[in-house]
């Protein structure tokens, strides 16, 4: 399972805020939709707040994630391998002029200071910091332009 996902409905159920959605895109694993939605009603998230998208090809990614205002790139450092890597999710998001959360592993800890405004960094496993990172953008709205414009100019440079 992939446990970046139940931290993220979890983080949506502790902002309790109806604006906030999870969009999802891909194929899931045998059963693991089920868990996550059982885990979404546990946690206080509606239904409509957890949105399936269909798989798209890699040459479309940064187009169809042009349409959101935050990337989340959560992986798990449960590795060395998986600590010191850095999220292809997140070029693709900077590219799409996305603002990022990402896990504060080794690897995507470093990028945070080159990201600036663009990026905020969370807990490992840890829905309650993935919250606090996403709740200054939703708080404000203009933070959040600012967040995305950055992104934009830090994917050009």
């Amino acid at each position: 399972a992939d446990r970046g996902l139940e931290e993220a409905v979890a983080a949506i159920g502790l902002l309790g805020d109806a604006r906030v959605e999870l969009h999802l895109r891909g194929a899931w694993q045998p059963g693991f939709e089920g868990r996550l939605r059982d885990l979404a009603a546990r946690t206080g998230v509606r239904p409509g707040q957890l949105v399936v998208l269909p798989p798209a090809s890699a040459a479309d990614m940064v187009r169809a994630a042009a349409q959101f205002d935050v990337g989340l790139a959560l992986e798990p450092g449960v590795t060395t391998n998986n600590d010191i890597a850095v999220s292809n999710k997140i070029f693709t998001y900077l590219l799409a002029g996305l603002a990022v959360v990402m896990t504060r592993t080794s690897g995507q800890a470093a990028l945070l200071p080159v990201l600036g405004d663009a990026a905020a960094g969370c807990a490992v496993r840890d829905a309650a910091s993935l919250a606090d990172a996403l709740r200054p953008w939703l708080d404000d709205r203009q933070a959040l332009q600012r967040a995305r414009r950055t992104a934009w100019q830090r994917a050009e440079e």
